[in-house]
């Protein structure tokens, strides 16, 4: 590799990112088109009229999950670095108090405006955007399916379980399965390891 020389220093420059296999490549753009897909349904079918306290409640929770993907917990984990978001919280909340267009709207917009103020990688930015919009749309799309409502009385606790069953796992596997194509890992050992990882850095 060249090097550049800067004043008497002689710099490295920065390694090329990986090139993604060709399983990795197709599972990013299957991911990309679906959360296309989910972000075009919730602009078809959201409901984003905001009456009163609404708005304001809105706006609260969208700021919220902007701040969490652009403040995420770093746990070191071998010779990188995990990270962890609490915006998935507040999307969940908009979800339940608002609604899954706002929703998916809210957390794919954030994601992305996160991604590229870190400089992640142009794959990374719209695989997030497209998981993040596939996990929390089929969540809001389980949740009123089975009846659930913004009241949350005990009629919605199924509906509450169900839906935050979808978004975790979904949450988890699509990640999941990006990060052992693009390493060359084997799917399932990968999963394994990091759900023990999670659940170690979860623990008190």
């Amino acid at each position: 590799m060249d090097e550049v020389i800067r004043g008497t220093v002689k710099v490295q420059p920065p390694p090329a990112p990986p090139e993604l296999s060709r399983s990795a490549r197709t599972f990013v753009g299957v991911v990309v088109a679906a959360g296309a897909i989910a972000i075009a349904a919730a602009l078809s079918f959201g409901d984003f009229v905001l009456v009163g306290d609404e708005t304001r409640l809105f706006w609260l929770l969208a700021a919220m999950v902007l701040a969490g993907e652009l403040l995420p917990i770093t746990i070191p984990r071998h010779d990188d670095v995990e990270e962890f978001t609490t915006s998935t919280t507040f999307a969940f909340a908009l979800v339940l108090a608002i609604g899954t267009g706002p929703a998916v709207l809210t957390l794919a917009a954030a994601s992305a405006l996160a991604d590229l103020v870190h400089r992640k990688v142009w794959w990374k930015v719209l695989f997030n955007l497209g998981q993040y919009a596939v996990s929390i749309g089929a969540a809001g799309l389980v949740y009123w399916s089975l009846g659930g409502s913004s009241a949350l009385g005990l009629a919605d606790v199924g509906p509450l379980a169900a839906s935050a069953a979808t978004f975790f796992f979904l949450n988890y596997v699509l990640p999941g399965v990006g990060i052992a194509l693009a390493s060359a890992d084997p799917i399932l050992a990968s999963l394994r390891a990091d759900a023990a990882f999670q659940a170690g850095a979860a623990a008190p």
